[in-house]
């Protein structure tokens, strides 16, 4: 099937599930406010509004979708302004004016609003195209840093860098993003990001429909992920922030790409990430702020991804995984993989990968 075909039988819609410019939902208020209304859970409160507990999460990430924050507030007895976060200087946005192309380039499209990434900063991505080579596309990540303290700038710089280093390592795997330029702007007030342009949508927009994933497509994006962890693993890459917001379905099927390696750990360098992140995430290993990850990390974020796709719930357990693969060793496996203590993981994705393929759907 596909992506085309599969967006039509989830009845996809983009201006239904297309990210809003409000600030994003303060995660202390949304927490107080399920306690306060007697929801014990992510997931009662997910249930209760007839949505996907990833739909929730998405709520503090700026990109849920209309529907999805119009029925958790419904069951929260809230307004949308009495959750957002209060803005920091980090977190204004600049007009319109700041969304400068770099040289060469200019802007054919916005894909989004401007958003905030895991550290906080503000991006926005944008279709390209160059003026020096006419119908050449790029997707283009913009990184406005201009009220980025001067103490923090070179870290940032850093981080923004090293999505080139990344691909750089894996320029012939075709499930990792192909990089094409990395450049700033006004003194490193902002950076653009530049990868190929590829006709695609990303994987949480599919999900956020709420609607069950054919199982033969659940197979093939759990194998294309997995088959992109293992070549990221034999480089010493640690992706650390696989989230289905960073996975990007090509519209032609013909696979899965993985991709913004902004937060990823180079595990051959000296390059770190600081442990405190802003944003909350159901699809981060809980010792990722710690010091033992390892890429058993990354086997815990595509665990989740697939008890998603399957369930259209990131908290299923084994009894509801198997109810939906009619397979108890593939439910052993992703429940394996999303054991918390990082230990008990298998020891790599090309493991997962070898038991994976065996899934007779």
């Amino acid at each position: 099937m596909s992506v085309a075909a599969l967006k039509a039988a989830l009845h996809f819609s983009s201006d239904i599930f297309m990210p809003i410019d409000d600030p994003a939902i303060d995660y202390d208020k949304l927490l107080a406010r399920r306690n306060a209304v007697g929801i014990s859970s992510w997931a009662h409160l997910a249930k209760k509004a007839g949505v996907s507990r990833g739909s929730v999460c998405r709520l503090l990430t700026n990109e849920a979708g209309k529907y999805v924050r119009e029925q958790v507030l419904n069951v929260l007895q809230s307004r949308e302004e009495e959750l957002c976060r209060v803005p920091t200087r980090h977190e204004v946005e600049e007009p319109i004016h700041r969304l400068t192309p770099p040289n060469d380039w200019k802007i054919v499209s916005n894909e989004t609003p401007s958003l905030i990434a895991a550290n906080g900063v503000s991006y926005q991505v944008a279709k390209l195209e160059s003026e020096l080579l006419p119908s050449r596309f790029a997707r283009g990540k913009f990184y406005d840093l201009l009220h980025v303290p001067p103490a923090k700038l070179a870290e940032l710089v850093e981080r923004l860098t090293r999505h080139a280093k990344v691909c750089a390592s894996l320029t012939s795997e075709r499930r990792v993003a192909k990089h094409i330029d990395t450049r700033r702007l006004g003194e490193d007030t902002a950076w653009w990001v530049l990868d190929e342009w590829v006709d695609s949508s990303p994987l949480s927009q599919m999900i956020d429909s709420d609607v069950e994933f054919p199982l033969d497509e659940v197979k093939r994006i759990g194998s294309e992920l997995l088959q992109g962890l293992s070549s990221l693993h034999a480089h010493k890459v640690l992706v650390r922030e696989l989230a289905p917001e960073r996975v990007l379905l090509r519209d032609d099927s013909s696979g899965c790409i993985i991709t913004d390696f902004e937060l990823a750990k180079l595990l051959d360098s000296d390059i770190s990430v600081s442990g405190k992140w802003k944003l909350q995430s159901l699809y981060r290993a809980p010792e990722i702020c710690g010091d033992d990850r390892d890429f058993r990390s990354d086997l815990f974020s595509w665990a989740v991804i697939a008890t998603e796709l399957l369930t259209g719930r990131t908290d299923a357990d084994f009894e509801m995984i198997q109810k939906r693969t009619n397979d108890p060793g593939v439910a052993a496996l992703i429940v394996k993989c999303s054991d918390k203590d990082y230990a008990c993981r298998p020891a790599s994705a090309e493991k997962v990968l070898q038991a994976w393929t065996k899934w007779k759907v």
